[in-house]
């Protein structure tokens, strides 16, 4: 795992001194490889983009700290490419509906197509995908027998999600991290309506 092309100062450095943009560079000195996840990539150019797709490396977006440093990746071009892209968070605003939401958002403004990154490919970005990018496909990202039981329950009687009508779009354009009732992580409980069940919460939180 290696963040990469996530400055204009490292771009620049790299570009300077090799030539080439960071992801170029580290697919020529053999550092690129499909068991490699690359997060970020937003300064990647297409020489880049063209490396990483070339060495079968994976992708990691993380939306919602992109806005923040005032640029977003060309998620188009790396999708074009057939990288294999995973939504990821990151540090900041840990909310995977969040940034589904950032990733619509902007990139339908970024290209002037309100149709781009439909809801149900957000939300498939979020939980397949991730776990091809981990190379944990077999394993989770879906509800599927024979894997583990991770699975959420969200709690639809919010303010904020009524009228509920369903469908991939009424979940990733409303709900939050905070409707999520019950988590099960293979087969046992860890959020039971709406508090950690082997964490004390309180006293973490105290000590924070």
């Amino acid at each position: 795992h290696i963040h990469a092309a996530q400055s204009r100062r490292e771009y620049d450095h790299i570009r300077a001194a090799h030539g080439v943009g960071p992801l170029a560079y580290l697919h020529r000195i053999g550092l690129l490889a499909p068991d490699v996840v690359c997060a970020h990539l937003s300064y990647a150019d297409d020489g880049d983009l063209d490396a990483v797709a070339a060495a079968g490396a994976r992708y990691a977006l993380c939306p919602t700290i992109y806005p923040r440093r005032g640029r977003f990746p060309r998620l188009d071009a790396i999708l074009t490419r057939g990288i294999v892209t995973g939504f990821g968070t990151d540090w900041m605003l840990n909310d995977p509906f969040e940034g589904m939401r950032y990733a619509m958002n902007a990139m339908r403004v970024r290209l002037g197509d309100a149709d781009f990154l439909p809801s149900e490919q957000a939300l498939w970005f979020s939980t397949m995908v991730a776990a091809c990018v981990l190379g944990l496909e077999g394993e989770i990202g879906s509800l599927e027998a024979g894997k583990k039981a991770d699975l959420i329950a969200i709690d639809l009687a919010k303010p904020h999600l009524q009228p509920y009508h369903g469908g991939y779009p009424a979940l990733v354009w409303y709900a939050r991290a905070g409707d999520v009732a019950t988590s099960v992580i293979d087969g046992a409980v860890g959020l039971e309506e709406g508090r950690a069940v082997h964490l004390d919460q309180e006293r973490i939180l105290a000590d924070i």
